[in-house]
């Protein structure tokens, strides 16, 4: 999914490129190493939730056109945010 140019396809939910990097920096962070090595170590990949210990902030940034090596890149304002400012 995240090779394609149109990724809306979610019903609310937030979609996260490499979510087991993610997921093992917040354990690591949260001191939770011994967990994630348990994890690890049975092998089975589902789903599992966490309670951290430290709340975190998250940043959504809504971009429609943005600069990158000198080229303007633009996408659809699928939530017509764009008209809003």
């Amino acid at each position: 999914m995240f090779d394609q140019d149109r990724r809306a396809f979610s019903s609310g939910c937030v979609r996260v490129e490499h979510a087991d990097q993610l997921a093992e920096l917040l354990f690591k962070t949260q001191g939770l190493e011994e967990r994630l090595a348990k994890k690890r170590q049975s092998g089975r990949r589902s789903n599992t939730s966490v309670p951290l210990s430290e709340r975190i902030q998250v940043h959504i940034i809504y971009q429609t056109a943005w600069l990158e090596e000198g080229t303007l890149y633009y996408r659809d304002d699928i939530y017509q945010y764009d008209d809003q400012g």
